[in-house]
């Protein structure tokens, strides 16, 4: 797990090369963590969330302009907010004085909890890409803060491509 830890926290590479390297670290466990979220849930009793406020806004039968603005708020508006909002959770634990741990570990509870607030338990499934965020902000802001803030956005968005475009491919797939 050592070379995980060293891949996220590189800068000695141009941004496109981190991202390409990072993605996947967070794309693919955050895939299996939700899968299994979603699987374990019923099977221990529990009901799983109502995600129709977002399955219906991303649906392309709602209308292109609403799939559209869907698409353009969860892939680019979502991570430029969420990140500047990180940005100033970080400002804000520092300031407590909390070490690099404490501030990881404060970003993924505050954005555990903030997720659930939308859609209950859907803050554990996004527990892992908040921690890969976390680590990205915090390596990057050694660059500056607009390359942190840029590089994080970057990151985010790519994951939430992902994570909205896949079960769509997967479903024009059966």
């Amino acid at each position: 797990m050592d070379w995980v830890w060293r891949t996220l926290t590189r800068t000695d590479q141009g941004a496109i090369l981190y991202l390409a390297k990072v993605l996947p670290l967070v794309v693919i466990p955050g895939l299996i963590i939700a899968r299994l979220f979603f699987l374990l849930i019923p099977l221990l009793g529990g009901s799983l969330p109502d995600q129709s406020a977002i399955s219906g806004a991303l649906d392309p039968d709602q209308g292109w302009g609403v799939y559209s603005l869907s698409l353009l708020t969860y892939i680019v508006i979502a991570p430029i907010v969420e990140t500047l909002i990180m940005a100033m959770v970080f400002w804000g634990l520092g300031r407590l004085g909390a070490g690099q741990r404490g501030l990881i570990l404060g970003q993924v509870l505050f954005w555990v909890g903030l997720h659930s607030l939308a859609i209950a338990g859907w803050g554990l499934t996004v527990a892992w890409a908040f921690f890969i965020f976390s680590v990205c902000f915090l390596t990057w802001r050694s660059k500056g803060l607009g390359a942190a803030i840029g590089v994080t956005s970057a990151l985010h968005a790519g994951n939430n491509t992902v994570a909205i475009l896949l079960p769509f491919l997967l479903g024009a797939m059966e």
